[in-house]
């Protein structure tokens, strides 16, 4: 606060020199007489006016108030024209000059604004600024308009200071403990003595629920609030002060009330009119609470009364005895704690108090700030977290940012020095603090369990220490000087070194500001991690070593980075992380090949092509790069450019020719190498799934159903992103449909849908080919076509286009049978084998369902089958080239039929085999021969159930109960077997025409 004489100049002027001096001296006295009167500080004098610090050497929660009731004092009572500007902020109390002065000073922005606001003001006037208008609750204000003020870039609102409102405060959602409040005074009023503990943490509102209950008091009942009773603050000085306040002639009327005589030496000795009255301690103590205990019991007489004792959750042993003796008659005692420390009784009321709910602290905001809007209003009461007095500390400003210095200040100034500097340690280390850490710091005096006893601090689940409450962490933070706080960190980062934390070491360096070994030990730790597999931690490590990597540094790290990215198959980030050496245009040119060879690798997984990584393999000397580049040539070219890399690549270099073998369909060395790498080099968490992907599938395409599940391996689990268990579970979905177990198929393709998002183009591709294959073989052939549209439109591609035409080729109708066409002739061209067996088997199907000879796309269907080493493919051809064969050529189809059971038994294929035995025992039927055990197995798809039922039915000469839907799912497949349901077996050699 700056208090100056207006015109005082002038006055000089006008008047000898001293009485100028006399009348100056009169009104400054007079002025700082105020000061002290409201407990501020006069910290210098200047000439006409003075500066006055309040909250030193130790704040209060008034500070604020009384600072605006001491200048409205001051300037009301001036025997000159004077005026008087208040501003809040934090300051810092020293010497200044190295201290020759003698004196100390304060420094800070709230000292030049206060002086600012001073000399603005008009004479008799107070003006304050918008944060002390804030802390200071029932404030009445009137806002001035923008006053350009010395040293500010922009002008700044002040308010006007017109005095306090005398209404009691609010006790916004807090009904529920008002009533019970309410009904302790009741039992009180009534002749009984009531003790209630309100307890809570530190922050929460007890002391302004207690001040709400004090002041909406019912006439008749005095309330007085006693000193706060923290430690060193004796209870005879407390209820001294407290109850002189309740009694007309103070404490001269206490003398006068009737008390034993043993009791009233010691009353005369709480008073400090007798000497100590030389008795041990513990019986002094026992008098003591004896004798206000009384005092209290004969002050009720005339009137209830009600004490609030504030601050008990570091009181003296004495008060704490005192309260826990039943109340007398009349008397609620008002325990206000952050703990209940008080026994069960008939007395005893006990009150908690919890954080607000949401919607009680966005209307508290909304009341201290109504120029919020609903939004940030909202936005603010999640950070508060109910607190009320985190509510205050978010409301001081007017551009949203916390200020919990003014607010907590007076909590931490309770402390004593070495727990409030082992407080500012637990700040500086972070959210969470080891308790043997903050000894470290401090010492092994460091009072931690009063801490942790009076609401600072909490232990988590981990035996961590932590704040208690909102926001003040960061008020403990604006305490310590700069030069602490990078001693701490420098500290803490070699005591976490010692225990091997290395990451925690490696953040307080950075924090102490010592980057370079921050760097260097967030990349140690990432080694660490990924040598022990622990992916997160080491991803983590070599992020942060990017972000403190400087110079060329930094594109080393960023490759490390992108290399970690790799490995894990997040691709996305690893194109990011290796694009970010070419910002620079001085790389070397084995560094520059490195960043292309990276940056093609991750395309390549994206389904993308990098033209400017493939245009430099002409002059490679980076043995990345050719890895990078053989993955895009074909087989024989790719081992050729694989030849004479480093050691460290030859896994990466077995998976590059595995993948190049698989497409060039020479399975079993694809087999070795994937075997090779998963045995030697199997580091990479990606190129672990993909060496499992192409082993399965070279096994699965050499017929070896049961060994390619086994080596499908475990789920990849959350060490990759989610698409790769989409993938994991289409690919064993596809398996189980060849073993016929549709069920686990049909969940796993439910899970692969859900995981999808973020997938390359490539995994969406394989997932919808899975699902689409599972819709067509279960007999959902309307939801295949929807689906395959659909898939096709997200990720096309000439496979899933030619199972799409499959589809359409099943679907009964002309309109069908014209896009089949539509998309057999999209697909001419096509150089593979596989595209072309499904389109010939397609072709093939739709012909021979209207009665042309689709004997010869079958034939071709088998053949392209085969050599694209397609099981599936290759058994569903031979069996509808064995069904087109039953009317042309029995014999042929029944050596087909012959040959198909040979080729699925015993190797897992269920599906097919169950198909070839219901083919085989409709040939032998149809030729008047018994099926001899064919009919004896477990039909796994709708479809096989169907036909199972129908032969079983000619076997016996009956006549089945099946409705047309049961047929509808398999369009034309349906259409036949409804077409055999309606004869005789005498007729399934020669079939007529069949209906649409």
């Amino acid at each position: 606060m700056f208090f100056d004489l207006s015109r005082f100049t002038e006055y000089a002027l006008a008047h000898p020199l001293e009485d100028t001096w006399q009348a100056a001296n009169t009104a400054l006295q007079t002025a700082a007489n105020h000061v002290r009167l409201y407990g501020g500080h006069i910290d210098k004098f200047f000439g006409d006016g003075f500066l006055a610090v309040f909250g030193v050497p130790r704040s209060q929660e008034s500070d604020a108030r009384a600072a605006l009731e001491a200048a409205q004092a001051m300037v009301a009572s001036s025997t000159l024209p004077g005026r008087a500007g208040v501003a809040s902020g934090l300051v810092l109390r020293t010497p200044l000059g190295g201290g020759l002065a003698g004196d100390q000073t304060v420094l800070g922005p709230a000292v030049n604004l206060s002086q600012r606001l001073s000399q603005a003001a008009p004479p008799g006037e107070v003006w304050c600024d918008a944060t002390t208008m804030r802390l200071v609750p029932g404030v009445l204000t009137e806002a001035l308009p923008p006053q350009p003020l010395k040293g500010y870039a922009e002008p700044l609102v002040p308010f006007r200071y017109l005095g306090l409102r005398t209404d009691p405060p609010e006790a916004l959602g807090r009904e529920r403990e008002v009533q019970t409040l309410r009904l302790a005074l009741d039992a009180v009023r009534a002749g009984a003595g009531r003790r209630v503990v309100l307890y809570g943490p530190m922050g929460v509102g007890k002391s302004h629920l207690a001040q709400h209950f004090v002041e909406t008091l019912p006439e008749g009942v005095r309330g007085v609030f006693a000193p706060r009773l923290t430690t060193g603050v004796a209870l005879r000085y407390a209820l001294r002060q407290g109850l002189q306040k309740l009694l007309v002639d103070g404490l001269s009327r206490l003398r006068q009330l009737e008390l034993p005589e043993h009791l009233r030496t010691i009353l005369d000795f709480s008073i400090g009119i007798e000497e100590h009255p030389g008795l041990p301690s513990d019986e002094l103590d026992s008098l003591l609470v004896e004798t206000w205990w009384t005092l209290l019991a004969r002050i009720a007489q005339d009137n209830p009364i009600v004490v609030v004792l504030d601050d008990l959750h570091n009181a003296d042993p004495t008060v704490l005895e005192f309260t826990r003796r039943p109340a007398p008659p009349g008397v609620m005692l008002l325990l206000v704690a952050r703990q209940n420390r008080w026994e069960a009784a008939d007395d005893l009321v006990l009150l908690s108090l919890e954080p607000l709910s949401l919607e009680d602290t966005q209307q508290l905001i909304l009341r201290a700030r109504p120029d919020l809007g609903p939004a940030t209003s909202l936005h603010l009461a999640e950070a508060s977290g109910g607190y009320p007095l985190a509510v205050q500390a978010l409301s001081l400003t007017s551009n949203g940012e916390p200020e919990p210095i003014p607010l907590y200040q007076p909590r931490l100034d309770s402390l004593p020095r070495l727990a409030r500097v082992a407080l500012q340690a637990a700040a500086v280390l972070g959210s969470t603090a080891p308790p043997e850490l903050v000894r470290h710091l401090v010492g092994e005096e460091a009072d931690l369990t009063r801490l942790v006893g009076e609401g600072f601090l909490e232990a988590d689940e981990h035996g961590q220490l932590r704040f208690a409450i909102p926001w003040l962490r960061e008020a403990t933070l604006g305490q310590v000087g700069g030069q602490q706080v990078q001693n701490w960190h420098q500290q803490a980062a070699r005591w976490y070194q010692r225990q091997g934390r290395l990451a925690e070491a490696a953040a307080h360096l950075e924090a102490a500001g010592d980057t370079a070994t921050a760097y260097r030990m967030w990349r140690v730790v990432a080694q660490q991690a990924w040598n022990e597999e622990r992916y997160s931690g080491a991803i983590l490590g070599y992020l942060e070593a990017l972000r403190l990597a400087e110079g060329n540094v930094r594109w080393q790290a960023a490759l490390e980075a992108a290399e970690a990215h790799l490995a894990l198959g997040r691709y996305g980030e690893a194109l990011e992380l290796a694009s970010l050496p070419l910002e620079t245009q001085e790389l070397p040119l084995a560094l520059r090949q490195r960043v292309w060879a990276l940056r093609l690798e991750a395309s390549l997984a994206l389904g993308q092509a990098d033209p400017v990584a493939t245009s430099l393999q002409d002059e490679i000397v980076e043995p990345r790069l050719a890895l990078s580049l053989a993955r895009t040539l074909p087989a024989d070219e790719a081992c050729r450019m694989l030849e004479g890399l480093p050691a460290h690549l030859e896994g990466s270099a077995m998976l590059v020719r595995a993948r190049a073998w698989l497409r060039s369909r020479q399975l079993e060395r694809a087999q070795v190498e994937s075997e090779a790498y998963l045995s030697e080099h199997g580091h990479s968490p990606a190129e672990c799934f993909e060496a499992r992907q192409i082993l399965s599938e070279a096994l699965w395409r050499q017929f070896r159903l049961n060994d390619a599940l086994k080596a499908l391996g475990q789920p990849p689990g959350d060490v990759l992103p989610a698409w790769f268990s989409s993938l994991y579970n289409s690919s064993l979905a596809a398996l189980r449909l060849d073993m016929g177990q549709f069920e686990v198929a049909a969940a796993l393709l439910e899970e692969s849908l859900l995981l999808l998002e973020g997938a390359p183009p490539g995994a969406v591709e394989w997932v919808s080919r899975v699902r689409l294959r599972f819709l067509i073989e279960s007999g959902q052939l309307d939801d295949a076509l929807y689906f395959g549209e659909s898939a096709l439109a997200k990720a096309p591609s000439p496979s899933l286009l030619s199972l799409l035409a499959l589809a359409y080729a099943l679907a009964p109708g002309q309109q069908n049978g014209l896009m089949l066409q539509r998309l057999v002739r999209g697909l001419e061209g096509i150089d593979d084998p596989e595209v072309g067996a499904v389109c010939e088997l397609a072709l093939g199907l739709r012909k021979w369902h209207e009665n042309q000879d689709g004997a010869v796309h079958l034939r071709k269907a088998v053949l392209l089958a085969r050599r694209s080493h397609n099981p599936s493919f290759y058994f569903y051809a031979l069996l509808a080239l064995g069904l087109a064969q039953q009317t042309q050529n029995p014999k042929k189809a029944l050596a087909l039929s012959h040959h198909l059971l040979s080729q699925t038994a015993g190797r897992g294929f269920e599906v097919q085999h169950g198909y070839s035995r219901l083919l085989r025992a409709q040939l032998l039927l149809a030729e008047g021969r018994e099926p001899s055990g064919l009919l004896d197995f477990e039909a796994r798809t709708p479809l096989a159930q169907l036909w199972k039922a129908l032969l079983l039915g000619a076997v016996q000469e009956e006549k089945l109960p099946l409705l047309t839907n049961h047929f509808r799912g398999y369009g034309i497949l349906g259409i036949w077997a409804r077409w055999f349901l309606k004869r005789p077996v005498s007729s399934w050699q020669v079939r007529s025409e069949l209906p649409e």
